[in-house]
């Protein structure tokens, strides 16, 4: 590998001497570093090179390179695995598990005290692996993930997976219960947000209690009481309490409105609907 000045490129960075000493040392297939294109975007850092097989000049993370994880073009990888579009989509998941595996921050560890260690022996066994394996798969919108989150990143601890499934894989997910069954926080209709879902839900409430907080915000008309008081009837929370002239239920069909079992009062409001007593 060689450190390339074209003349008439203008300078955009200062390359630390340090740098190009690490640069210079690389082994990369047919690739030259233009050395005056080194620049800053915010942490990252890039610079450019030109490939002496395509002959086109295209832009590189700096620390890719120093990683080894980006050693050549793409056309070579193209041209390794025969033109097929699905290698530089694995060429992706495999820096993605490399970079898993090589994280050793605090948070990481206590998440996930099983970070494992990748047993391809390199970008192209996993490439060929992959492909061969799940030759009818496309890989794109989909993750690997192990089947034993403790185990390594092997070719018998990996499973395909959609990024939703995979993050429920985690060993920090947040679960909630409802009518005494234990479930994804996500996987149950909330009156609220999914944000605010998730909050509750990692405080410990059960579903129970999250519905008892919604009717309260409903009696006591707090802000978007309306909206929510909706979505408690759309979901059959308040089918016994609520009122067919209620707000909850305007706009409604007679199928889609929930059953009334409580009577009005002479002066047409609605009874007022106990709130469910939170535990200490």
């Amino acid at each position: 590998m060689s450190l390339h000045i074209e003349p008439g490129v203008e300078r955009l960075g200062e390359l630390p001497q340090q740098l190009e000493k690490q640069l210079d040392l690389l082994k990369l297939n047919g690739l030259k570093i233009w050395k005056r294109t080194f620049r800053r975007e915010k942490s990252i850092r890039f610079i450019d090179a030109k490939c002496g097989y395509c002959n086109r000049l295209k832009t590189y993370h700096v620390d890719s390179l120093l990683r080894g994880t980006t050693k050549a073009c793409a056309c070579q990888r193209n041209r390794k695995y025969g033109g097929n579009p699905r290698a530089d989509i694995l060429g992706e998941h495999y820096d993605r598990i490399v970079r898993r595996c090589n994280r050793a921050s605090q948070r990481q560890s206590k998440n996930q005290p099983g970070t494992g260690k990748c047993a391809f022996a390199s970008r192209e066994h996993f490439v060929r692996w992959a492909m061969e394996t799940l030759p009818d798969a496309d890989f794109r919108g989909l993750m690997f993930e192990r089947v034993d989150n403790h185990g390594d990143y092997s070719p018998d601890n990996l499973r395909l997976a959609t990024a939703t499934k995979n993050q429920r894989n985690r060993e920090d997910n947040v679960h909630l219960s409802y009518k005494g069954h234990e479930m994804h926080w996500s996987d149950w209709l909330s009156p609220y947000c999914p944000r605010t879902t998730q909050s509750y839900a990692a405080k410990g409430m059960t579903g129970e209690q999250i519905i008892g907080i919604a009717q309260k915000a409903v009696n006591e008309k707090r802000k978007r009481w309306r909206s929510i008081e909706k979505r408690l009837a759309e979901l059959g929370y308040i089918g016994v309490q609520a009122s067919q002239s209620s707000p909850a239920t305007e706009g409604m069909s007679a199928e889609m409105r929930p059953e009334v079992s409580g009577r009005r009062s002479d002066s047409g409001n609605r009874r007022s609907i106990p709130a469910v007593q939170l535990s200490a």
